[in-house]
């Protein structure tokens, strides 16, 4: 199942008890009203399970929990994976109205697939999972993609770690151990690299200007 949430936007009026509500706007058109969509579809066919309509000015994380027990509740079936996007990775509840997202799978059979968010992940824990790789002491996977040609090539390379989780679902103490992968994509990171040539040519080429120009005081 992938879960996602989207929105669209209209030139219309907001009313109090409207659908249509100011909010953060993913299409870049602060200046329009919105409403927010979000959709559980079954993969690889894109079948739409869970459709929920709700107003524009809703937050994308707590949405995930009552999508997963809309699907739940349609198909009478768990053990399915949910990939998400890193608002599906709500580990623990903020409030009421923020479920634990990865929490209320893992707790009935469920698996997910998420990409950890950056304060979940802090500076010092993503350099302890890569020093290893730094310091050549942790093998690396090589992840390959065949194409419909027959053509395989490798994508990726990273590892995979066990982490023991704990936290509290509606005061139940509930524990798990989560996979986590650690993974490097070689085209996110030669498009990084040719970013950042670019950017070192721009500040070459500004420093040789500058000296062409006598500066006295």
């Amino acid at each position: 199942m992938r879960l996602d949430s989207t929105t669209a936007s209209g030139y219309c009026g907001v009313s109090e008890e409207g659908l249509f509500q100011w909010g953060h706007s993913k299409n870049k058109r602060p200046d329009l009203a919105q409403v927010k969509i979000m959709l559980a579809t079954l993969d690889p066919l894109a079948l739409p399970v869970a459709t929920e309509i709700l107003s524009g000015e809703k937050a994308d994380d707590p949405l995930y929990v009552p999508a997963i027990k809309r699907v739940r509740e349609t198909l009478l079936k768990n053990g399915l994976l949910y990939i998400g996007d890193c608002k599906m990775a709500a580990i623990s509840s903020r409030s009421a109205s923020r479920r634990a997202t990865r929490a209320e799978l893992a707790a009935v059979g469920d698996y997910y697939l998420c990409p950890l968010p950056a304060t979940q992940l802090k500076r010092d824990s993503l350099v302890g999972y890569l020093e290893p790789v730094w310091q050549s002491e942790q093998e690396l996977t090589s992840v390959e993609y065949t194409y419909a040609n027959g053509k395989t090539e490798e994508i990726a390379v990273g590892y995979e770690l066990s982490v023991p989780r704990k936290t509290q679902l509606d005061g139940v103490e509930l524990v798990w151990s989560e996979r986590q992968l650690v993974v490097r994509s070689l085209s996110v990171a030669k498009a990084g690299l040719k970013s950042l040539q670019t950017r070192l040519e721009k500040a070459q080429t500004a420093l040789d200007e500058l000296g062409h120009f006598d500066f006295r005081f």
